[in-house]
């Protein structure tokens, strides 16, 4: 199993957050954005990218509906990337009040206010996704 590595991985973040918040950003256009093979079903379903980027599975960006325009992308990690060493890269996190059963989720600091970035921990404390969300 191949450990995420946080500073690939906070700078594909970064990569994402500056393609997802152009005014002229689509779905396709931030999955490729990201590198590796773009699969798109078409909206209103995502597109998938799967980056070579040590411990990533694969990039999924979702539509806002009934559109090109991208609503948010997902970062989906193998086990072994902590909290720690995310916000190291990426701001301080606050945690986010969870509404049932479920992995925590925290809100990272903003980089600039064009995108939200959200971190996913499993039960041992390791960050097992980051959402970019499209702020504007």
């Amino acid at each position: 199993m191949q450990v995420p590595d946080a500073d690939a991985v906070a700078a594909l973040v970064g990569r994402l957050a500056e393609a997802i918040s152009a005014a002229d950003a689509t779905a396709p256009g931030v999955a490729a954005a990201v590198g590796g093979d773009v699969e798109d079903d078409g909206a209103p379903l995502g597109v998938r990218s799967r980056p070579d980027v040590a411990g990533v599975e694969a990039v999924t960006v979702t539509r806002k509906w009934d559109s090109e325009v991208p609503n948010a992308a997902e970062i989906v990690l193998l086990a072994g990337l902590s909290l720690d060493d995310v916000e190291a890269r990426l701001g301080e996190s606050s945690e986010v009040p969870a509404s049932g059963p479920g992995d925590d989720l925290v809100v990272l600091e903003a980089q600039d206010g064009s995108a939200t970035i959200f971190a996913s921990l499993d039960p041992d404390g390791d960050v097992r996704s980051i959402t970019v969300r499209r702020d504007n």
